[in-house]
């Protein structure tokens, strides 16, 4: 008997280990690594007793002044119910990094200045992760560097661009202006990882 209730222990920890969080549809801040700037990403109070997912969410930046935070910029948020993002430290982009994989949807949105850069060039397959690699959830795959932080800004000749270290240790560079991969020059890229 106690070693069935062993084995039962064990199978719930295990399945609860690998088990996919839900959603959770709140409203969350992101702040500049410099702390001078932070994004609020939220809905219409209206909103509070209709479906989340049925809601018109927003990004709203703010730069954080000593009388008070005044409002940079504003956008439409595609949210699927999961916080989090990176903004940068001159508070004209955010960038949310999907943790589940999607091979052929774009797995990183990029908000810049008040607008939504096209990233349909930054599908799954397109990081070609090989299949072997990603980790298997109880319905998604993983496909980030699981070690450390995952992705950050960093700069390149002056560019801001995102890098992205994926579940196979390699690095992709993404142009935060045009939403594609960039190739960069040895050494010349500044990294800080902060996420």
């Amino acid at each position: 008997m106690q070693r069935v209730l062993f084995i039962l222990v064990f199978l719930l920890f295990y399945s609860a280990t690998y088990a996919d969080s839900p959603p959770c549809w709140c409203k969350f801040e992101e702040e500049s690594a410099n702390k001078k700037y932070v994004a609020i990403v939220d809905r219409p109070q209206k909103d509070s007793l209709i479906d989340p997912w049925k809601s018109v969410w927003t990004l709203t930046v703010y730069e954080k002044t000593a009388i008070g935070n005044r409002r940079l910029w504003r956008i439409k948020y595609d949210y699927t119910g999961y916080p989090g993002g990176l903004l940068s430290d001159d508070g004209q982009t955010f960038v949310y990094v999907e943790f589940w994989y999607y091979a052929s949807s774009p797995l990183v949105d990029i908000y810049r200045q008040g607008k939504k850069v096209n990233t349909s060039a930054l599908k799954g397959l397109n990081f070609k992760v090989p299949k072997d690699k990603l980790v298997e959830t109880v319905s998604h795959q993983l496909w980030l560097w699981d070690e450390g932080n995952a992705y950050s800004y960093t700069t390149n000749n002056k560019r801001l661009l995102l890098e992205i270290r994926t579940i196979d240790g390699r690095k992709h560079y993404i142009d935060i202006s045009s939403g594609r991969f960039a190739s960069i020059s040895q050494r010349a890229a500044n990294t800080s990882f902060v996420k």
